[in-house]
């Protein structure tokens, strides 16, 4: 069962909204990914990922309108590279039509390519050594926008730069600013929050257990985003939300720069702009 039980309750992100009426189902479907621990003991862990990925699949049942049938949670050694591969490449396909809203939701390490400045997922088996064991950030983008649906969202709590936080460098290598640009958000279909910009680390929040950004998201999911109070939680309000909140909190609680990016800019959003993305739960 996705409501965590309360000897688990850290924040108060953990009690899972429920709206009074309840969501009408929608023709939505989510793949959610969170990766707590890698096979490799030499990477290190990312601390929250597991339960941000947990939380985030109960609040897109109950505040996101989506079939709990039409989740799928990928979390550890569920989520290997071949799970990536088939998940997005096939699970998704066989349940999108034209009217679809997709989301996806990473939580986990990233990890840059030096040479070729591209930036990749580090699924549960993978190593920032071998890139063949990665999954590369254009193939999902390329996926996502071949599928036959409305719009995509897709929501990553990673970062690329190499720093700590929730990246992985290749042995002996430095640090280095990746932009995750890719032609394919001008599309028309896809719309991302990042939780940092190309040279940031992506932060844990200690006090909440979740990643910092997670846990604005969820808060936002809540209703907190819900800035013209109509009711729903949209892209372009969570995205404002999410941003202002993470970057005050990371400068004035953690001491660094932490600003969540949306792609593509604002004036290229057009409709994405107004993808519905919650019922505001309160």
């Amino acid at each position: 069962s996705s409501d965590v039980c309360s000897s688990d309750l850290i924040s108060e992100v953990d009690i899972v909204p429920k709206i009074r009426k309840g969501p009408k189902e929608r023709d939505a479907v989510a793949l959610v990914i969170g990766i707590s621990k890698y096979r490799d003991e030499a990477i290190p862990p990312v601390r929250y990922a597991k339960r941000d990925a947990e939380i985030m699949a109960a609040y897109l049942a109950a505040v996101g309108g989506i079939s709990r049938s039409r989740i799928k949670v990928l979390m550890d050694e569920g989520a290997t590279l071949s799970d990536f591969s088939a998940y997005v490449e096939e699970w998704l396909p066989r349940r999108v039509s034209k009217d679809t809203t997709v989301f996806v939701y990473y939580a986990g390490h990233g990890t840059p390519n030096l040479a070729t400045g591209k930036a990749f997922l580090l699924p549960y088996d993978g190593h920032p050594d071998f890139s063949n064991k990665l999954y590369p950030m254009d193939r999902l983008y390329e996926h996502l926008e071949r599928l036959p649906a409305r719009e995509v969202v897709v929501i990553l709590d990673s970062c690329f730069s190499g720093a700590v936080g929730r990246s992985v460098l290749p042995t002996g290598a430095r640090p280095v600013g990746i932009a995750i640009e890719n032609p394919v958000l001008t599309s028309g279909k896809l719309a991302v929050i990042t939780a940092a910009s190309g040279t940031q680390i992506s932060s844990d929040y200690e006090k909440e257990q979740h990643g910092l950004f997670t846990y604005f998201v969820l808060k936002g999911l809540r209703g907190e985003a819900d800035i013209d109070k109509n009711g729903a939680v949209e892209m372009d309000e969570l995205y404002e939300y999410v941003r202002k909140e993470v970057s005050d909190v990371a400068s004035e609680e953690l001491n660094r720069e932490q600003t969540p990016v949306l792609y593509p800019h604002f004036e290229q959003m057009g409709t994405r702009a107004k993808i519905q993305i919650a019922i505001a739960g309160r």
